[in-house]
């Protein structure tokens, strides 16, 4: 089992380290195609760290520029298996609205980004730090080359607070705010 390999019940024998599937935990997995994951990390522009999966399309054309679907709460680890993206290992159910491998059977470029926590997300710059994160994060996968940064969306929930309010988060170039400057929230 990693991050591309669901899990599955093996014996290995221990003369010659061949391995032998004993039972194969979700058989029905099988009938999917599974979109290509790479795992992906940047310095954004105020030096921090971030890492993230991208899950690829199944079917990829690396000569096309996809819709992307960032996801912000953080990914499975690389030992793990998840069709989510997000958490920990899951085959379902699970956080439904997580779907990396869901959207990328539907042509969508996915990435799960690892999420950042601790005393500076809670200070008033942990918002400004995120966006300026998912920012890099388009122009990075906009330079490879990958995505069309006029089709991105954003999926997060546990800081609602910092999308709820209305012009949080303004226009900025292919980045759109649900509660643009004037609306009621």
């Amino acid at each position: 089992e990693d991050y591309q390999t669901p899990p599955s019940m093996v014996a290995v024998d221990e003369h010659n380290a061949r391995r032998h599937v004993i039972r194969d935990l979700n058989p029905s997995l099988q009938r999917y195609t599974l979109g290509r994951i790479e795992p992906v990390t940047i310095a954004d522009r105020d030096g921090d760290q971030w890492s993230g999966l991208l899950n690829y399309p199944v079917g990829y054309e690396p000569e096309r520029r996809y819709p992307l679907v960032m996801q912000t709460h953080g990914h499975a680890p690389l030992s793990q298996f998840s069709l989510y993206g997000f958490g920990g290992p899951g085959l379902g159910p699970g956080p439904s609205v997580y779907a990396a491998q869901v959207m990328a059977n539907r042509g969508l470029m996915v990435l799960t980004i690892q999420d950042k926590g601790g005393p500076r997300m809670a200070s008033p710059a942990g918002p400004v730090m995120h966006m300026h994160a998912y920012e890099d994060w388009i122009a990075h996968l906009e330079q490879r080359g990958l995505i069309d940064p006029a089709k991105v969306g954003i999926i997060g929930f546990s800081r609602t607070g910092t999308v709820m309010e209305a012009g949080e988060y303004a226009q900025r170039g292919g980045i759109l705010d649900v509660f643009p400057p004037g609306a009621e929230a």
